[in-house]
């Protein structure tokens, strides 16, 4: 079935008039509301059609639609029109982030206060991720004739460490010593940025025919080292979901709120934005889109903000899959220019001293 101009105009006005009402909608309000020229009988045979489709849902029977995730992932990638704030809504952007902090904690605490207050959802912001980490020393342990251990040490006393098995392997202390002398000399000294796969040729020479066996090993290295790293995330007005009618089931909202107080949860949720955040892309996630099932309820936006041409951190907005993605989607781009201004000769200042 064909996705029509006239199907895309009347999927357009039900989301529209959803993320308003909050109400399933019926032919007969698009047909009043929005003058399409067209009878509320030929838009309830459409509806049906759009819901056939999977873009729409009914709730309940005899009555009206609402959108699905689908439906939703259509308006934000195609029908959506392009939201223009006003001169108010600019200005008072620019005042919520007016303030006078110099650290950088401070900052961005006030920083997620301002977004929920403009947007009236809630927020998670990442502190930014300092460049001066570097890998300290790395330490093998032999645990036996298959298994050792490794820990990675940074110059700020973080640790991560893993415990790695070999199959038919018959591991002594020679191996081990040689395995820690090609880690260390390949990686000791590097910041998070400056390690990549560049390491594998020098660590592959030393190790000559070892290099396949402990490939598990130098995998770990370069795909955990950025997180030792891991940012703070700062969660501000959690409980302004609760102002919302589709969070009124309190066993769903308290599991909700008991996801959004871990922040290892909420660094997964981050972490599905790492290709976006690579490219400086805003991304939206809806719905059961999201890996989490807690957030399946759900839509979020996020966006990067910087310092320059340097991306230190994400600001994330979560809310109701209802929400006005075209009025958050214009303000985050908004607040992330005024937060680029706030933050580069900060950063820079810090960075330099």
């Amino acid at each position: 079935m064909e996705l029509d101009e006239r199907k895309r105009k009347i999927m357009q006005a039900i989301v529209d008039d959803y993320i308003t009402t909050a109400e399933p909608v019926g032919s007969r309000s698009i047909a009043r509301k929005f003058e399409m020229g067209i009878s509320s009988a030929t838009i309830r045979n459409e509806m049906a059609d759009l819901e056939q489709m999977g873009y729409l849902a009914q709730p309940h029977t005899s009555a009206g639609r609402i959108p699905s995730d689908k439906g939703y992932r259509l308006y934000v990638d195609s029908l959506m029109n392009q939201y223009k704030m006003t001169v108010d809504e600019i200005a008072r952007i620019k005042s919520a982030l007016e303030f006078n902090v110099n650290k950088m904690e401070n900052i961005i605490e006030r920083i997620a206060g301002a977004v929920s207050d403009i947007t009236q959802y809630t927020t998670m912001i990442t502190k930014p991720r300092s460049n001066k980490v570097y890998v300290k020393k790395i330490d093998i342990v032999l645990i036996d004739s298959s298994g050792l251990l490794l820990v990675v040490i940074t110059n700020e006393g973080l640790v991560k460490n893993q415990i790695f098995r070999f199959d038919a392997a018959k591991l002594n202390d020679e191996f081990v010593n040689k395995l820690s002398n090609a880690l260390n000399s390949a990686f000791v000294g590097l910041t998070l940025d400056e390690i990549d796969t560049d390491c594998l040729g020098q660590i592959a020479d030393a190790l000559s025919a070892d290099a396949q066996m402990i490939a598990p090993v130098i995998n770990f290295i370069l795909e955990k080292i950025y997180h030792l790293d891991d940012s703070d995330i700062y969660v501000n007005a959690a409980t302004a979901l609760l102002n919302y009618p589709e969070y009124s089931d309190l066993d769903r909202v308290r599991e909700l709120l008991g996801f959004l107080e871990n922040k290892y949860n909420l660094r997964s949720v981050i972490a599905e934005d790492d290709d976006n955040a690579k490219n400086n892309k805003l991304n939206i996630v809806i719905g059961r889109e999201n890996k989490c099932y807690q957030l399946h309820d759900c839509s979020i936006i996020t966006s990067n903000y910087s310092a320059g041409n340097k991306v230190l951190g994400t600001i994330g907005i979560i809310g109701p899959k209802r929400m006005n993605y075209a009025r958050v989607v214009a303000s985050l781009d908004n607040i992330s220019k005024y937060v680029n201004k706030i933050l580069q000769e900060i950063y820079f200042d810090n960075e330099r001293e």
